[in-house]
């Protein structure tokens, strides 16, 4: 996505910011797309789908801004443009206008627990404890302070064993869309900080197991679900590349593997793209 942003950004340089005719720009659901735009916008906010988006100074081009755009899964927008438009001062500034695309992402069967899909009535509170928990570590803290590297993997990558976005059924019931991206990791395996950041989440879940949220910047998050072994606690920095925890099958597992979701201002987005397009935003491509 980061190639079009850059196409987007030289577009947007050769036009006045009052430009009535609108830039168009694709933007899939499940994704994370960094908008690169001239300087002048930085102070401002994105309006999109109602939503403010803050406006932060390039990490390499000190003439340019970035913004980070999310877009649901199953956004009830697919295949609709939508106007984003810039509030500076008393000044609507509509730039781009954005077409979500919902990819056709594949449907999944899984044999878990039966009372791991229909939980016993004992388990129930603890589940809700546990996500209202998870909501509170995915509700950032640090929205100003600036992404300083492109991502890493926490793993090495050997194989994808479940993709971003995919239906998943547990035992024929159709429960949850998979909002991360899961590596086949045997038991043990090192996990590490795929970028600075701090601890907002490290603990044992009903679902997830053990599971650690980091903290990075720009409203991002990094989650890891299913570790063997916690490494860190809440409230301590994290560098990129220390190693954090150990993989493993705790939770609602089929067997031993390592979950890792990104989210952008609580909302999921695809890990895999993210890496990549956080890497072409710090080559200053």
């Amino acid at each position: 996505m980061t190639k079009a942003g850059c196409l987007l950004m030289t577009l947007l340089l050769a036009l006045p910011i009052h430009a009535n005719t609108p830039i168009k720009q694709n933007l899939f659901s499940g994704e994370a797309l960094f908008l690169t735009l001239p300087q002048q916008l930085q102070g401002c906010q994105l309006m999109y789908k109602n939503r403010k988006y803050p406006v932060y100074p390039h990490p390499i081009h000190d003439h340019l801004s970035v913004v980070v755009l999310v877009a649901e899964l199953d956004s009830k927008d697919a295949n609709q443009k939508v106007m984003v438009q810039c509030k500076k001062g008393n000044q609507n500034d509509s730039l781009i206008d954005i077409r979500l695309i919902e990819p056709n992402y594949p449907v999944e069967p899984l044999s878990v627990n039966p009372d791991l899909v229909t939980p016993p009535e004992h388990a129930r509170q603890r589940i809700d404890k546990e996500r209202a928990e998870i909501r509170s570590a995915l509700t950032c803290k640090l929205t100003d302070k600036p992404l300083e590297s492109a991502f890493t993997l926490p793993v090495p990558l050997r194989k994808v064993t479940s993709p971003f976005g995919i239906r998943r059924l547990y035992n024929g019931q159709l429960k949850s869309r998979h909002t991360g991206v899961d590596f086949r990791a045997a038991t043990g395996t090192p996990v590490c900080a795929p970028h600075d950041g701090a601890v907002r989440m490290a603990q044992d879940n009903w679902y997830t197991g053990g599971h650690i949220v980091l903290e990075h910047g720009w409203g991002v998050t990094s989650s890891y679900f299913h570790l063997s072994e916690l490494q860190v606690k809440v409230g301590d920095k994290v560098r990129l590349g220390q190693q954090i925890a150990l993989s493993g099958a705790t939770g609602r597992v089929t067997g031993p593997h390592l979950h890792w979701g990104i989210h952008v201002n609580g909302t999921p987005v695809n890990p895999m793209q993210f890496v990549r397009d956080s890497m072409e935003l710090f080559s200053g491509l």
